[in-house]
């Protein structure tokens, strides 16, 4: 299923399902379809447009954010720990003597942890395990254990969890190793919901504390509807959220 749930991702989303369409729009026209060529065309046009200005991301990506809103640090006191889920790593990293480093989402995610943490003198539990791909052999927790020590954090507050594959094995994984009843979970806004039902679904009470927010916060302007990479990808996040929630409640949630 976590083959599956990749295939999704990279052939059913964008910009995944735009390859697909190209080679839909190759064999329609080797078979003289051109007005199907042509409707195809002008859909796919249009398609990479939208996803590409910041008014569709907002519409799809806001909604996700706006679940939870920023924490009060006042109100986390309960909580036993900060749980930090990661959000991707740079293998091979020439800055880091050819080791792995932390993705710009795992480290927006692991500087509020650690300022949450640090000011309410929490531990920390790193989540995430070694990605796939040829030569990777660190797992996330790893290298945010190793950046939370660097950074002075104490030691004997650093808590790891590094076999999980996804949010549904962080939240499984941190229940058996750790049985903390009460956690400040720190991941990307948009992430956010599925990551409290997931951890609810073991048991623990969740204080969100959304960070890496993304949808506009301001008035829209000409550029707002020029193409962008950053809308992009963005909404290919929001996406691939929205079928992350489908997909566990089928699986997962009874």
């Amino acid at each position: 299923m976590f083959f599956i749930s990749k295939l999704i991702d990279h052939f059913l989303l964008p910009p995944g399902i735009f390859l697909a369409a190209a080679a839909v729009l190759i064999f329609l026209h080797r078979k003289k379809k051109e007005r199907a060529v042509r409707i195809l065309l002008a859909a796919v046009c249009v398609s990479i447009y939208l996803f590409s200005i910041e008014p569709v991301r907002d519409f799809l990506i806001a909604p996700l954010e706006n679940k939870y809103p920023p924490i009060n640090t006042a109100d986390i006191e309960p909580a036993e720990a900060v749980v930090c889920l990661g959000g991707g790593s740079i293998p091979f990293s020439p800055e880091e003597a050819g080791r792995g480093s932390l993705s710009r989402v795992s480290m927006k995610r692991l500087v509020y942890a650690y300022r949450l943490a640090d000011k309410n003198g929490l531990p920390v539990i790193a989540a995430g395990g070694v990605p796939s791909g040829p030569g990777r052999d660190q797992s996330e927790a790893e290298l945010m254990r190793d950046l939370l020590l660097e950074l002075g954090f104490p030691e004997n507050r650093v808590l790891t969890e590094d076999e999980s594959r996804n949010t549904w094995e962080n939240a499984r994984n941190i229940s058996r190793l750790y049985g903390a009843d009460t956690i400040v979970l720190v991941t990307s806004a948009f992430h956010m919901p599925r990551s409290v039902r997931s951890f609810e679904n073991f048991g623990a009470a969740v204080i969100p504390a959304p960070t890496d927010f993304r949808s506009a916060r301001g008035r829209y302007t000409l550029q707002s509807f020029f193409p962008s990479m950053t809308a992009f990808s963005d909404v290919h996040a929001a996406l691939r959220e929205y079928v992350g929630i489908i997909y566990y409640a089928l699986r997962f949630l009874r």
